[in-house]
């Protein structure tokens, strides 16, 4: 019988016990201060009553004694009077000193999609394995609780998505807008059949009395004429949404143009009529869509030998990318570290259909923008248009451009830079691009301080020198200017 209560008492003793729990807070932006919490008899923490406009959750830690594993703090918001309905975990470290913490969450308890003034609920408790049983601390099976009113700031509008389907599918893409910054959306290298705006959902955290997405089409070039209203339905708590809008970009009328689809959001409070927008910071958002031209029976592109692009390193590092007609390059390697960046020349094919089928414009459309913003305004360089026929007797047109000489890195700052382009025809007003296959259109290249950035006064070189101009033109050594001459800038003005 000793030898039997011996033994349960080790195994007692052996047993891990969570005997402490702590919370390093931030409010209002404040230092971190420590709040530590009892094992029972904790009544929930009142902040309604205080002007609080952030409450960030920035570290935790448990105090252990036995063996004890996978510690963690459960915590989850919810609106008073309601239950917690997801509960969310914060895993632990393990000190090795019978202690579990955690630091730098940066967890903010105000929520911006939450409507301000609603009291929240942070209820919250400490958890961990021991053996097979879980153990707890937790106030006594009561739980922490901290009772706060959200108070964000007076934005108005807080979220903002639109569900879309593209091409007959049947599944939505879901787009979520940020309220500024958003670059432009060109889909112009994949033309479409159908462009339908399914689903619009917008957040408020002020009382409204109506939220609507406001929109309109247009070419490319001209300005937007006539405004159109999505007006959303009230779904209570600051949430507002249509489904089964099925308002399709595409008209069947529609020529090959480029189109824009711009649009935003406009909402009115409750209280006073005042209006609220979401509108990318006051630039809207724009999409840039082309209706799919059609079929073989106009213009297609050859399945080898569709495209070739020359471009220019340096005035010295000359490389050919050949394109296929499904869009694939050969070679894919990216330009890298450079100080010039020449688009030398370009030429495509196009397969026409029928005798009927007039090829009016063959160019090579590109931008230069900061990497991963694909932002900026397209340019374009026309070629030279000539027809003729195969051995097939295919009706063909070829689009080139020889010493077309444009430096597309002029002027850039230090930074990593993508340049896009796009192989471009118009025939009988229909617009038509070759296709881009995963991102074979885009050439990644840096500009740095090892790069062509140096400037030098002008002196005496022995031996053949390269020389270009700024616009990556080959000159004499008589030339009076700011010059390229092996890989360094030179001021022969």
């Amino acid at each position: 019988m000793t030898a039997l209560l011996l033994c349960f008492a080790a195994n007692v003793s052996a047993q891990g016990q969570l005997t402490g729990l702590k919370m390093s807070v931030k409010v209002d932006g404040g230092d971190p201060f420590v709040q530590a919490f009892q094992a029972s008899g904790m009544e929930p923490r009142d902040l309604t009553s205080q002007q609080i406009s952030s409450i960030i959750i920035d570290g935790a830690e448990v105090s252990a004694t036995g063996t004890v594993s996978d510690a963690k703090v459960m915590g989850t918001v919810y609106k008073q009077g309601s239950s917690p309905e997801e509960w969310r975990e914060i895993p632990l470290i393990n000190q090795g000193d019978g202690t579990w913490k955690i630091s730098g969450l940066n967890a903010e308890l105000i929520d911006d999609d939450v409507m301000s003034g609603t009291t929240l609920v942070f209820e919250f408790y400490a958890q961990a394995k021991s053996g097979s049983n879980t153990v707890y601390f937790n106030n006594g099976g009561e739980n922490y609780k901290v009772i706060y009113v959200n108070r964000t700031a007076s934005n108005g509008i807080t979220r903002f998505e639109l569900f879309v389907k593209l091409n007959g599918s049947q599944e939505d893409t879901r787009v979520e807008f940020p309220a500024s910054g958003y670059p432009v959306m060109d889909m112009t290298s994949q033309p479409a059949t159908s462009i339908v705006i399914n689903v619009a959902k917008v957040s408020t955290n002020i009382d409204m009395r109506s939220v609507k997405v406001k929109g309109t089409v247009y070419k490319q070039g001209s300005s937007p004429e006539e405004w159109r209203d999505i007006p959303l339905v009230d779904q209570g708590g600051g949430k507002w949404r249509l489904d089964g809008i099925g308002a399709d970009l595409i008209d069947p009328k529609m020529d090959s143009s480029p189109r824009v689809f711009e649009f935003y959001v406009k909402a009115e409070a409750s209280s006073d009529g005042h209006a609220y927008y979401y509108n990318n910071g006051g630039e809207n958002y724009k999409l840039i869509f082309v209706k799919d031209g059609g079929t073989s029976s106009t213009i297609s592109f050859p399945s080898t030998g569709a495209a070739t692009l020359t471009l220019n390193v340096n005035g010295k590092q000359r490389t050919q990318y050949n394109y296929n007609g499904n869009g694939q390059r050969n070679p894919t390697v990216q330009p890298g570290e450079l100080g010039s960046l020449v688009i030398e020349s370009f030429s495509f094919e196009m397969i026409r259909g029928n005798a009927d089928v007039n090829v009016t414009s063959g160019s090579l459309q590109y931008r230069v923008y900061k990497s991963g913003k694909e932002d900026g305004n397209w340019n374009s360089i026309e070629g030279n248009l000539t027809d003729w026929k195969d051995a097939q007797e295919n009706l063909r047109t070829t689009a080139r451009k020889d010493n077309a000489n444009v430096n597309v890195a002029q002027g850039l700052s230090v930074g990593e830079y993508t340049l896009e382009i796009k192989y471009q025809c118009v025939a009988n007003g229909e617009y038509y691009y070759l296709p881009d296959q995963a991102g074979s259109n885009r050439y990644n290249f840096s500009i740095s301080t090892t790069g062509v950035v140096e400037l030098q006064a002008a002196g005496k070189k022995k031996g053949k020198v390269q020389r270009f101009n700024l616009a990556g033109q080959p000159v004499g050594e008589n030339y009076r200017g700011v010059v390229i001459e092996d890989g360094k800038l030179i001021d022969r003005r």
